[in-house]
């Protein structure tokens, strides 16, 4: 009696909880049958959008001095090479012109990503819409930060459709891209700011320090025209940054 009692006992609990289960389901709707639907999960769909994005913007700027237009330029092998440290002065020491290099560059990906993420998250709404979703989208609030050996992209943004009583909120579409711009990016504010104090830089001794590094110098020009390029090419993933400097140049005749 005692073992038929335990076992009603057992089949008791187990069909509350069978219960409970299913009123959990019947009382609740049903969430988010709009990512199964689709064969990739929003976020992820956005997130390749901003990489995507940001390494096209990356790949401009490199060869062009960190710059996606640049206007005080010197050509070097099909490139508009921008001047970071320039002066016209003969004998003068040349002035920085992008003494915050990095927040240069974060903003000039910016610039160049914000239209791509915003078609892509229009694109994304007229999906839901064409399902059969209302739709509400609030402003997109978007921020580069570049960090060691990454680009990370900052897309704050909620995205709410409602279908049939159902609501489904999307959120949360940071990215991050790797990247050595950032490494690169300070080695080129310490070429500048050495050659804007003693019109030289020590590029073999600095590789000697930071092995990660290649550098390579290359006078370009002469008189009126001289310049150098630096090429300064990261080891881990073969990237190259190039920039202009016009410092210290001597007149005609000497």
């Amino acid at each position: 009696m005692q073992k038929r009692g335990q076992i009603t006992l057992f089949i008791i609990i187990a069909l509350i909880l069978v219960a409970a289960i299913l009123l959990m389901f019947l009382a609740k709707p049903q969430i988010v049958n709009l990512i199964e639907q689709k064969d990739e999960d929003p976020q992820d769909t956005m997130e390749k959008c901003a990489r995507d994005a940001v390494e096209k913007a990356v790949d401009i700027m490199l060869p062009q001095g960190g710059v996606l237009n640049p206007t005080n330029y010197k050509m070097f092998e099909n490139n508009r090479v921008q001047y970071l440290c320039y002066t016209n002065v003969y004998y003068n020491r040349c002035v920085n012109q992008q003494p915050m290099y990095i927040e240069f560059m974060e903003e000039e990906i910016k610039k160049y990503v914000q239209p791509i993420i915003e078609d892509c998250f229009f694109d994304f709404k007229k999906e839901l819409e064409a399902e059969g979703n209302k739709v509400s989208m609030n402003q997109l609030v978007l921020d580069i930060e570049l960090a060691s050996d990454r680009v990370v992209v900052i897309m704050d943004r909620r995205i709410t459709a409602t279908k049939n009583d159902v609501v489904t909120d999307f959120d949360g579409f940071d990215s991050i891209l790797k990247s050595p711009l950032y490494n690169l990016g300070i080695v080129a504010t310490e070429i500048v700011n050495q050659e804007a104090r003693y019109c030289n830089f020590q590029y073999i001794g600095f590789m000697a320090f930071y092995p990660r590094f290649e550098i390579k110098k290359k006078n370009v020009g002469s008189m009126e025209t001289a310049a150098v390029i630096y090429t300064l090419e990261d080891s881990y993933t073969k990237k190259q940054l190039n920039i202009a400097v016009r410092s210290c140049v001597m007149p005609p005749g000497m």
